[in-house]
């Protein structure tokens, strides 16, 4: 079974510090996400807010877990829910938060 990553950014907040960190994130990885705009994708935009009840972006979808936002404690969460699916590349990161 391939997992998914699914992270959900906004074409109308192309700045948007929380979104460039996590992509960051995952490429420094070398890890694959597809990058959803909420925006112009209205139904993943409508799915979301349903398991989510956030239009705060990023929100990160790996398998049924959802992070939103992206912080220090999401980012450990997120490490920890990927060393246990078995996708985590021990290499060393830094996080500027």
């Amino acid at each position: 079974m391939v997992t998914k990553i699914k992270l959900f950014t906004s074409s109308k907040m192309k700045d948007c510090p929380g979104c460039n960190m996590a992509k960051q994130f995952f490429l420094n990885q070398s890890i694959e996400f597809e990058e959803i705009d909420v925006v112009t994708n209205r139904e993943d935009r409508q799915r979301i807010f349903k398991k989510t009840h956030s239009f705060v972006v990023p929100i990160i979808e790996i398998e049924e877990e959802f992070f939103i936002g992206f912080d220090n404690k999401n980012s450990f969460l997120i490490i920890e829910l990927l060393k246990k699916l078995g996708i985590w590349n021990s290499k060393k990161i830094k996080l500027d938060f």
